[in-house]
Formats: C-alpha cells, structure tokens, sequence
C-alpha cells in the first residue's frame, strides 16, 4: 500500500506545479485564506501559527475589511484583523506542545510587508516566502519518512541544495511575519490609517509624545517587538527602487554621521542588493542610509527598531514610568508599551523600497520557477524580494554544516543530513543524523571532511576538531543547535587542523558572480584516523569565527560615539553580551561549532559509507505567546480547509475504493500532457546550477545624493 500511497501523492503534489506560477495580485480576504492554509494541515500547523494582536494583546481593530469566507472584495464586511504568522520547528532542544521556553536563544527575525497599505509589492514577497520555507520542511519531512526516496521531486521543484538549506532555517530561526501590518490601508489600497501614517507613528524621535503609536499598525509591530528578540528585520515599502538602513531620523542626521553599526549594515545592504538581481527595467538595488537615500522621518519605524532600547537622547521613555507615548485614538494607549528595556529594541531594521510603482503591473511580479537565480528571466518584484527575506533568515546566526566526506574512492553526502524541523533534537540526538562507517586501512591517512560555513559574510578563520567519542564529556556537545558549545567544552579532543583556513560564504563580495550549488565556498581538510582501531568511534567538529574583523570596523566616528550596539553584531563579535527579555535571549560568542560527524571504524566494507539515522517527532513549541497558547494562533476567521488535508481525503479514499480507481489513472494523463506543454516552452524545474547570488553588474551604493525615482510629495514616495 505505501507504493500506492507515494503514487497518489506524487500525482496530486505535481498537479498544482504544472499549472503554471506566474504571481498574482490578492485581496485581504485571499491573503488571510492564504495564511489560514500555511498554517493548517499535519507539518504546518507544527511550523507554523497564525494570530492576530487583537487575540494575543488586547488590541482594538480599525475600520471593516471584507469577510475572508469569502474571496470577494463585495462580501460583507467584517473588522479587520491583524494577522501575524510564525515559522519555526520550536526551539533549541525538545520541548512538548505550547511549554513556554525560558532563556530561549533561538535567533528571531521579522518581516512587515507594509505599513503603507497601497505598496503592495512586500506583502506577496512575504507571503511566498512563508510558503516556500514551508514547502521545503514538508518535503523533507516525506523524504526522511521514506528514506528509500532518493530525491525530492514528487513535491520540490527546485534543487536539493535549495531544499535542505530552507528547511534548516525553519529548524533553527524563528521567523515572524506580518503581511499586512496596516490591515485596514492593504484592503482599501490606501497609504494611511485612518489619516494618519503608520510610518511616521513609532516611539523614536517624534514630533511630540502624542503624536507616536496613534495606529493600530503602529501598536501591532510594537506589541510583536516587545515580545521578541529580534536581531534582522525588513520593512517593506514602496514608490522608489532602494534599500536603506539606519540611521534615518531627523536627530541623527548630523554631518552625514554613521551608525555605530554601519559596516555590518552595509555589507548586509550590498548582499541584499546582489542578491535581488535586475530584471525588465528594474536595476539592482542601490543602497545607503535612509538619511542619504531616501529621506529622514520622525518617528519612523526602521530607527525605532534598531535604537529604541539604547539612544536615550531620542527614546519617548528614557526610564521606566517616565514619559511615553500618549495617543488620544482608541482608547489610548499606555504609556508603559513605549518605555523598553536595554535589549529588546537593537534590530538591524532594513527599509525596502521595494518598486517606483507601489502597485506595479501584475506581469512585473515575477514567476515562482528558478526562483533562487537573481539572473532568472522569471525574475520579478515577488522572487527577488523573497531572496532577500531567505538572506536575512539566513544571516541572523553563523553556522557550520558538513557538506561530505571521502575516504579513498568513495564518498558520503551529508547536506541532506542536516537539521530538518520535526527532527528530534536532544543533547545525544545528533549523534546518529551525521554518522558514518569507514574501514580500517590506508585510506584512513587522507580522510577528507568537507564543510560550509553559513549565516555571515566573511570567515576569519575556520577548522577541525576530532577525538575519541568517548573523551567528550560534556554531554551539551552532541546538542543539535550547540550554541552553548565553546572550546574549552572539547579540550579533550587530542587533535585540532594545525592551519586556520579563511575565506567567504555564499553571500561575499567576492562571490557575486553567478555559480553553481556544487560551486559553492566550502572548506576542506585531510586528516590522518590511521591511529584509531576497529570500533573506535571518531567524533568530529567543524569551528569557525566570522564577522569579527570586518563587523567591528568603524572607519569613522559613528553618530554616538559607541561600539556596535545591534544584537546581530554583537552575538558573534562580543563575548561578554549578555540579553534577555520575556524568555528570549542573545548571547555572545566568537566560536561557533558544527553538529558533529561519528565515525565508527569498522573492519570491512566501503572505504567509508553513510550510517546516518533520523527520530521524527510530532511534539513541539512554536511559542511566541506572552499570555497562553491554548488554542491561539488558528484561524481568525474560520476554517477555510487546506491542500493537505484535501490531499490526504483525497489518498484514503483512494486506497479504501472510495474512488473509481481511473480516476488516478486520468489525472496521471492529464499530468503527463501538462508536462510536455512545459517542455516545449523549454521550461524545466529544479534547475541544478541556480543559485542564491547576485550577478549582472555591480550593485550602486549611494552616497549623499538622494535616489528618488519618482518625484513628488513626501508622503507618496519612499518611506
């Protein structure tokens, strides 16, 4: 039967790929469906949970939207809601269902699709992204379920590489994303809420205490803030071609002065930029402080998000119960949502100018096919921007993963053996997803490890440990996120790569040409296991620092005179940093380590060969909720269904003889001819060479002269 029940889904998880993926426009009530479906469904509704501040903080709703039982924009109204979704597999190590995670240090990251409700372009953006991530956890959850698969392609239309990486950033992040943060101005297609704009409303350098947090979106993307530790965020807009970073309000913009973050900022901008890519008539995007490139703004929410918790100078509440904002609108607000302690506000908040349109054509949104090569002719404002989200998902924390080992003329792959959400993920767990067996002989002197280094920019140095299994005595070594890992853990390993290698990751400079997955920046060290007897059990690690040399650099006196004062710099550059609020925490550290590899030395077979094994689990904490999460975080708005329950209905009744059993057989025919239509229009999936990098030109980052690309007032154009 399970023969059976693999063809079904190949047939029913084909159908909806060969329809065609062209991006499409959707309303409020499409857009809420579409959340509803992410998060319905037996994987999705463990990665990912839907809720709306009203549910979770009490907070008033603003004007009607139309009813998302239906997809009308004609439907009765209903009030709009403020929905927000998050993505993760639950935590760094196994917890149960809703237990609230204390000291959690899962790295978080945030996504506002507007603010602005006629820039229309980052809701999409964020939405697909949402739904790729999860795509990709769910196809490796099927794939680790039947191990005798050997690829993914009866649900994953793009390449391996692209699969399991996604899937690792859902097992180890925690995304938050707010597609339609001013609800109200996303459904009437309009920029403000209720005259007054979200973008000028945030608790940083305002025009006066009264005039900050007066939006219900502005209350949303605050009341999210002050329950998260988030290090990245994005701010999508629209009405001009630009991506800004800090600092952008009036008080800073003194003398063209940097932040004390700026050279991190800017070469997280200059990634994104080359990653975006150009398409039609779209450049790369140029890049530069919101102060040079686009515009300053009081109250803006992008230097809210990054120095709220810190540059008192312009805080609304420099001490507890002293100040804040005070709107009359709703009811009010209290004063003590604006006052924030030392961590929880120090995100790098990167403003996207997403399109000099702020609705452009809907033939400009792209195509979801090679949707990871910025030098795609389906490029588009939904697939570049996307690209951009899985970079700042990405760079939020350094990681090391392996990629392979060889042992004379054969080979074990180990990517597709990395952490996947719904992997169990114990302090002992990881000892059996990256182990391998290799026979006791000469080619035990040139054992090749080969391995990655991702979530940064620029490797300062980077090589192996390895020892006996058994002289590891910390237990928290064979953790699958192992963060609290440092060196002294693994002092007794006897033996460390003598050489420090050094060099780039998928997202540097000097990697901006386009290359192929199988291309991509690896490390690789030979080392000699001859020493080691039938039996033994070799565990190695992979360590690196990154970030440290370049992120640390202030070319001049930055505007306050301070170190780095952002969590994502100083998570990787500052051992004594040291942050928590509401359960969450960033900690400093310069090393950062692998999961290990086993190896067991064996007396005959394969020069080395994979003996990795997977325990699945259906237990786990998606857990953002500051209240209780009995039952939050499901449909605001009804059950609206989803594509897996439909498909598993579908295969039950298939298998019991529900189902005239030609049925299958019509849909296989239907399918074969949807795919010979694609092959004669030469459009081929799951191309094996695209990739996550920029190409074609140099990106422009700008200087003092302002990058308008639409002229005329303020409050259309840019932020």
């Amino acid at each position: 039967m399970r023969m059976h029940h693999d063809f079904v889904l190949l047939l029913l998880s084909l159908y909806p790929l060969a329809l065609g993926s062209k991006y499409k426009y959707k309303n409020y009530p499409e857009m809420v469906n579409a959340m509803t479906e992410l998060s319905a469904g037996p994987t999705n509704s463990k990665l990912n949970t839907l809720k709306t501040t009203q549910v979770e903080f009490g907070l008033p709703t603003v004007g009607t939207c139309p009813d998302p039982a239906s997809s009308s924009t004609s439907s009765p109204k209903v009030k709009c809601l403020n929905y927000y979704m998050t993505l993760t597999s639950g935590g760094y190590e196994e917890q149960g269902n809703n237990v609230k995670i204390t000291n959690d240090p899962l790295p978080e990251v945030f996504f506002s699709g507007e603010v602005h409700g006629n820039e229309q372009v980052g809701p999409h953006a964020v939405l697909e992204a949402a739904r790729i991530l999860l795509l990709a956890s769910e196809c490796v959850q099927l794939r680790r379920e039947n191990p005798q698969q050997e690829d993914a392609s009866e649900c994953w239309p793009y390449d391996d590489y692209s699969l399991f990486w996604l899937s690792r950033l859902v097992a180890t992040r925690r995304s938050v994303i707010s597609p339609m943060s001013n609800a109200m101005g996303f459904s009437d297609i309009v920029r403000v809420e209720n005259r007054i704009d979200p973008n000028r409303d945030f608790a940083y350098d305002p025009k006066s205490p009264n005039t900050c947090m007066q939006t219900i979106a502005a209350r949303h993307i605050n009341e999210i803030f002050r329950s998260h530790l988030f290090q990245l965020a994005i701010t999508f807009h629209g009405g001009m071609t630009a991506i800004a970073y800090e600092w952008g309000s009036p008080g800073r913009n003194v003398g063209n002065k940097k932040s004390p973050d700026d050279s991190a900022q800017r070469e997280i901008a200059h990634g994104m930029s080359e990653i975006g890519g150009t398409f039609a008539s779209e450049v790369k995007y140029p890049y530069g402080t919101m102060n040079n490139v686009v515009y300053e703004v009081h109250g803006g929410m992008e230097d809210w998000g990054y120095a709220g918790s810190w540059d008192t100078q312009y805080a609304v509440s420099p001490k507890a119960g002293e100040g804040g904002c005070t709107p009359s609108t709703y009811g009010g607000y209290s004063t003590d949502k604006t006052f924030y302690n030392g961590a929880v506000l120090r995100a790098f908040n990167v403003l996207v100018e997403a399109s000099r349109i702020k609705k452009p054509a809907e033939s400009h949104l792209g195509d979801s096919e090679d949707l990871f090569n910025p030098a795609s002719a389906n490029n588009g404002h939904v697939p570049r921007n996307v690209r951009l989200v899985l970079l700042m998902i990405d760079v939020v924390e350094p990681y090391l993963r392996f990629a392979s080992v060889r042992a004379g003329s054969d080979e074990v792959e180990l990517l597709s053996h990395d952490l996947a959400p719904l992997t169990t993920q114990t302090a002992s767990s990881c000892l059996s997803t990256h182990a391998v067996e290799a026979k006791k002989g000469d080619e035990l002197k040139t054992f090749t490890v080969e391995w990655e280094v991702g979530g940064g920019f620029s490797v300062d140095n980077t090589n192996l440990f390895y020892g006996k299994l058994s002289e590891v005595k910390d237990a928290g070594a064979f953790s699958c996120n192992p963060r609290e890992l440092d060196s002294s853990s693994l002092d007794a390993l006897t033996t460390k790569t003598s050489h420090k290698l050094d060099g780039k990751t998928r997202w540097s400079d000097s990697n901006a040409a386009e290359y192929s997955h199988t291309a991509r920046p690896t490390f690789t060290e030979t080392i000699d296991l001859s020493r080691f007897e039938v039996n033994d059990e070799i565990v190695i690690f992979a360590r690196c620092t990154i970030d440290k040399k370049e992120w640390t650099k202030q070319e001049t006196t930055p505007l306050p005179d301070l170190p780095p004062q952002s969590h994502v710099v100083n998570a990787r550059t500052n051992e004594d940093w040291d942050m928590a609020s509401g359960g969450k925490m960033v900690k400093g550290r310069l090393d950062w380590f692998s999961v290990p590899i086993v190896v067991k030395i064996v007396a005959g077979g394969a020069s080395v060969e994979d003996a990795s094994s997977y325990t699945m689990r259906d237990s786990f904490d998606n857990n953002d909720c500051t209240v209780d999460c009995d039952g939050e975080g499901k449909s605001q708005g009804g059950d609206y269904g989803s594509d897996d329950d439909l498909q598993d209905g579908l295969i039950d009744d298939i298998l019991s003889g529900g189902i005239d059993p030609l049925i299958p057989v019509a849909c296989l025919l239907m399918v074969i001819g949807l795919y010979c239509m694609c092959c004669a229009k030469g459009k081929m999936r799951g191309t094996a060479n695209s990739a996550l990098v920029g190409s074609g030109g140099a990106g422009v980052e700008m200087g003092t002269t302002k990058y308008l690309e639409v002229a005329g007032e303020e409050d259309e154009t840019g932020i």
